[in-house]
């Protein structure tokens, strides 16, 4: 069939996402994506001319073969990293009826299955707003009714904010963005009403004296989620046995922060990469404020010396709230083995001697560092500070859950 010949062939490239460069210890195998199919829509990812050229082929043999016809009047074509190259595909695009390449320089983003596929700001707050549109004419229909206060709140939850949970489990929005088609609901819900019930009431269950409504923020953060908990329980010894989706999660959260375990960012906040410029909202900032809403307690958590060491250093420190001591820029780039090491006799984690010739790499900032832990300006996390006293024995490696 067309798209077993295209993954049939070797030939054709398609997409491959790999781990970044200095990934290492247990590298994720590369995922590589050639189509993508739901009901009768398939999407396929070109890498090059050549792919293009084999696909126009496969959809001529196959139109030979079936008797069949493309309606490429519903063809699209778009560029993944949202830069127009229009001009190194134009002339094979065009042979094949396709005469636009979507990009960041559109104004509407391409819709693929009813989600948005945004590759500008600009896009993004356009879709939003179309959906702020949409949600009001639901709301003035509803508003010219007599409904009670329960009504009203069966009506925001059932027939308005239901219209935004589909797209919310995959498009990224800014909390500006949550807020204004919050404030829509608000909008319906306190017309009419004095006085105005405030939105953390209308949020609380009734049982708690409110009415139930769907908070918008926590209901995002909710479907997001979904992607994550798969992510939390996966060991790099079961990569085979998850979903594609899920591996390409694990190699985007990996490749951003320049990790070995995606686990680490996702759970330690101090060790995320900041970009000091951001052009959009992205993936990788909603499933950190997903992973955040949850309420988490490392004081009690026991790891292994050897998972300690593979540890991020500035995961185990921390400044104390009184003091202005400023962190090396090199700490984000250290891991606890950098300055830390293993005494085998008496199983703890000491400071590295001050003599030791792979300090040397790191110029200055293991003295600063070891000089800010004795003055008590920098602290070591509760999780990590018993694996600094000698202990009878090794510990086991277990680890208790901290979420």
């Amino acid at each position: 069939t067309f798209l077993q010949a295209i993954l049939q062939d070797e030939d054709f490239a398609g997409y491959t996402l790999g781990s970044h460069q200095d990934s290492s210890t247990h590298p994720v195998p590369s995922v590589n994506t050639k189509l993508l199919c739901y009901a009768d829509d398939a999407l396929v990812f070109i890498n090059n001319r050549n792919d293009l050229r084999l696909l126009d082929y496969y959809m001529d043999l196959f139109c030979r073969a079936s008797n069949a016809k493309f309606n490429y009047n519903k063809v699209e074509a778009f560029s993944l990293s949202g830069r127009d190259h229009w001009p190194f595909w134009q002339r094979q695009l065009e042979a094949m009826h396709i005469h636009h390449l979507h990009s960041r320089k559109d104004d509407l983003p391409l819709i693929y299955l009813g989600f948005p596929l945004v590759q500008s700001t600009a896009q993004r707050q356009n879709h939003v707003q179309s959906i702020i549109s949409k949600l009001e004419v639901a709301v003035k229909l509803h508003s010219i009714r007599s409904l009670s206060v329960v009504g009203k709140a069966t009506v925001v939850n059932t027939l308005v904010l239901s219209k935004c949970w589909y797209i919310f489990r995959v498009t990224a929005l800014t909390q500006q963005d949550i807020q204004s088609i919050t404030s829509v609901a608000i909008r319906f819900l306190k017309s009419g009403i004095f006085p105005a019930i405030p939105w953390s009431t209308w949020t609380l269950p009734k049982n708690q004296g409110g009415l139930g409504i769907l908070d918008v923020k926590a209901q995002y953060a909710a479907l997001y989620f979904r992607w994550i908990q798969p992510l939390l329980t996966v060991s790099y010894t079961t990569l085979d046995d998850i979903s594609p989706l899920s591996r390409m999660l694990i190699h985007y959260i990996n490749n951003i922060n320049h990790s070995s375990h995606h686990q680490v960012p996702l759970l330690l906040p101090t060790t995320r990469r900041i970009f000091l410029r951001r052009t959009r909202m992205a993936t990788i900032d909603i499933i950190y404020k997903s992973i955040d809403l949850l309420p988490r307690n490392f004081d009690s958590v026991r790891i292994s010396h050897a998972t300690s060491l593979q540890l991020p250093l500035q995961a185990v420190l921390y400044v104390s709230p009184h003091s202005t001591f400023r962190l090396p820029t090199k700490l984000r780039e250290m891991k606890v083995l950098d300055v830390f090491q293993h005494n085998t006799d008496h199983h703890f984690l000491h400071w590295k001697d001050t003599s030791d010739p792979s300090l040397r790499s790191w110029k200055l900032a293991p003295k600063k560092l070891f000089n800010g832990l004795a003055s008590g300006d920098l602290l070591l996390q509760p999780f990590f500070q018993p694996l600094c006293l000698p202990s009878p024995a090794p510990d086991n490696g277990r680890v208790d859950s901290a979420i």
